[in-house]
């Protein structure tokens, strides 16, 4: 599939000045701090966030041995740092806490299977997994 910005043409690919200049909008509302969902609706690119998202990153703009150069490189590595940037704000930060867990039994034993009237059989998945949970015991 032929990326955002590119149209194909006798069978080399060139720039298609419209969607370049709505990728230009996109890549610098993002460097001036927009969200990526108002970047989108500032761009008039007709795809989805996740996507533009995808082509925010995509090196095929600075261009290729196929693909001619869309963007300027200073704006492409901007964007990249702005990307890690929030990326990285995003990540949860160390509390300096450490929660202690509860050590965690590895062996154990089944009881035997006490016996069932007919009419009393599990009938269900969820009422034969409360059985089997009952009959553990530890090792």
């Amino acid at each position: 599939m032929t990326p955002y910005g590119y149209r194909i043409h006798d069978a080399r690919a060139e720039v298609d000045v419209d969607a370049r200049a709505r990728l230009l909008m996109l890549y610098t509302a993002f460097v001036a701090g927009e969200t990526l969902k108002n970047c989108v609706a500032l761009s008039g690119i007709p795809r989805s966030v996740p996507t533009c998202k995808r082509m925010l990153a995509n090196k095929t703009y600075l261009g290729t041995d196929f693909y001619p150069t869309l963007l300027d490189e200073v704006l492409f590595h901007k964007v990249q740092d702005e990307l890690r940037r929030r990326d990285e704000a995003r990540k949860p930060r160390a509390c300096g806490r450490y929660l202690k867990c509860a050590a965690v039994r590895r062996e154990f034993q089944l009881a035997p299977e006490p016996p069932h009237p007919r009419s009393r059989k599990p009938r269900t998945p969820q009422e034969m997994a409360a059985l089997q949970f009952a009959r553990i015991i530890s090792a």
